[in-house]
């Protein structure tokens, strides 16, 4: 499934997270952070993430990935709900894996941006590569036509 830059998604009781959680309500991460799409960074973060028996997150551990692309993904996780698929009531941990990846041509303005969601547990974000304001970026730049 790909969803447009700015969507967001509400998924009610479809999709399933392990340990006993469902995702109640996902919210599309709507941009690559910039200073990594700068500096070419992408790669696969994973947390675990503490969720309280209402369903908010309570707190996001990163077990791997670049520090400025983790941020990205705990801010992101932090704006999910999820609904416990037992009765127990216990807080309990969701995993999730986050992956990043630069593709296409670099740009100067707002770049092409891809959210997609694969059950159970992994959110990938695709975008163009950003370019430095001192560089030249466009092939047109690189030939000095601008």
């Amino acid at each position: 499934m790909r969803v447009s830059l700015m969507t967001v998604l509400i998924v009610a009781g479809s999709a399933f997270a392990q340990d006993g959680w469902q995702i109640q309500r996902l919210v599309a991460i709507t941009k690559y952070p910039m200073l990594p799409r700068m500096a070419l960074i992408q790669g696969t973060v994973e947390l675990r993430c503490s969720i309280s028996p209402s369903g908010g997150v309570n707190d996001c551990k990163v077990n791997s990935g670049h520090p400025l692309l983790s941020s990205a993904a705990v801010e992101n996780v932090k704006l999910w709900t999820f609904r416990l698929a037992s009765e127990n009531g216990e807080s309990n941990d969701v995993r999730l894996i986050y992956t990043f990846d630069l593709a296409g041509a670099p740009v100067r303005g707002e770049p092409r941006t891809e959210f997609s969601f694969e059950f159970p547990n992994h959110v990938t974000l695709v975008s163009q590569p950003a370019c430095a304001d001192h560089a030249p970026c466009t092939p047109e730049e690189r030939q000095g036509r601008i």
